[in-house]
């Protein structure tokens, strides 16, 4: 199909809060956004918005055909149909294929969402990663031919949610009665090694901007109340790593099909300095990784995103490279009601914290596990990666202590 034109509509699947409608928008394109009803008014307030089309779920292909029928639309008036997040993609897709329009295509975007089907890939293509297997329910991980510790974790999930280790066949059974009969599961063998992810875009199927960042601790470990953020590092000063995460990506991106987009992959790095597949989407990482790589690389995400959706040459940097490192952490809230928060401004007065994102409302809120209920996201900054890493758990330990809670046995 012919690539999108300037000003061309695009069709885009849910807001979440408008970074990809501002990437399209700053292209020139015209852009209708299938809204949920929770997020029409924030769209059609934006002003990056032509048209606002309200659905009941913007991931559901139904319920977006309706909603565009109930509008006067169909898949076919548009040049190009764009995910505003991950659990977007292959209802992107099969719109997109739908209308003749642009959109990433059906069998990539299934296998960058479906955990099952990309470490059946991933292992046909050679590349290391966790044996794995698929439980019909939650009664079947216990019977898995795998080895423990195994990681359970939903095929279709995002980030860590409803990701937890099982260290033996007992565990296993034990998880089985809290989790009922819910299913399919996705089991894999536990993967030892420090936790990085990567970054980037690909266009053409050639890598054309790749960061390398180290977590703050393994995803997993953010389930105990560990920080959940993560250190870009530098290319001059770990080559090596760079090597390996350059060679793991494009092999892993060429057995997925993604050619053309952006991607956050994650891996474990190995003694010898080698990289296990972890898992990969094609989508701007979540958290603030946009921001450190935009600050550390000059690489605008989200606009480098837009651009492969609407076959647009790349744009050059908006900012050149900086010498200085770069990360975030979420600032999460203990389990209770929260009662009283750090204000932003004290956030920003802390060290090395450049920009500060409020994720929801504090008080009041009632929370569940810490990993559940991000209060602020902050990037922040320092001299090198270990100065970042340390200033990061600095922050998180302050609000901490500074977030008062009313718990279910009273004050904390």
């Amino acid at each position: 199909m012919a690539p999108p034109e300037d000003d061309a509509r695009v069709l885009l699947l849910g807001w979440n809060a408008g970074r990809a409608a501002a990437a399209l928008a700053g292209l020139g394109a015209r852009v209708t956004c299938a809204a949920e009803p929770s997020e029409a008014a924030a769209a059609r307030g934006s002003g990056l918005i032509a048209e606002t089309v309200v659905v009941t779920d913007s991931a559901d292909t139904e319920a977006v055909l309706a909603g565009l029928a109930r509008s006067g639309h169909a898949p076919h008036d548009y040049a190009a149909v764009a995910p505003s997040q991950e659990t977007r993609v292959v209802a992107a897709a099969v719109l997109g294929a739908l209308g003749g329009a642009a959109a990433p295509p059906l069998d990539s975007a299934l296998a960058l969402r479906d955990k099952a089907v990309q470490k059946r890939l991933i292992r046909a293509a050679g590349i290391p990663t966790a044996a794995s297997a698929v439980a019909a329910s939650a009664v079947d991980v216990p019977l898995v031919p795998l080895r423990f510790p195994v990681v359970v974790k939903s095929p279709g999930g995002q980030a860590s949610l409803g990701t937890e280790r099982l260290d033996s066949r007992a565990h296993a059974r034990t998880w089985t009665y809290r989790a009922g009969h819910d299913g399919p599961w996705q089991v894999e063998e536990f993967v030892p090694g420090a936790e990085v992810h990567l970054d980037g875009v690909v266009r053409g199927g050639e890598l054309t901007a790749l960061a390398v960042s180290r977590y703050l601790g393994n995803v997993l470990t953010t389930h105990n109340g560990a920080p959940m953020g993560s250190v870009v590092t530098d290319p001059r000063r770990a080559p090596d790593l760079y090597r390996h995460g350059r060679s793991l990506t494009a092999r892993a991106l060429a057995a997925l099909g993604h050619r053309d987009g952006v991607f956050h992959l994650e891996a474990f790095e190995q003694p010898d300095g080698s990289l296990v597949f972890g898992e990969c989407a094609g989508r701007v990482a979540g958290g603030r990784i946009d921001e450190v790589v935009r600050r550390k690389l000059g690489v605008d995400l989200h606009q480098q995103w837009a651009a492969a959706l609407l076959a647009r040459p790349a744009p050059p940097p908006r900012t050149p490279p900086s010498d200085d490192a770069f990360g975030f952490v979420r600032l999460s809230a203990a389990p209770g009601v929260v009662d009283e928060a750090p204000a932003t401004r004290e956030i920003l007065a802390r060290p090395g914290v450049v920009t500060v994102e409020r994720e929801r409302r504090t008080r009041g809120a009632r929370t569940g596990r810490p990993v559940s209920f991000a209060v602020f996201r902050a990037v922040l900054t320092g001299t090198d990666e270990t100065q970042v890493a340390l200033r990061a758990q600095d922050l998180t330990a302050w609000f901490h202590h500074r977030t008062d809670q009313i718990l279910q046995g009273g004050p904390r």
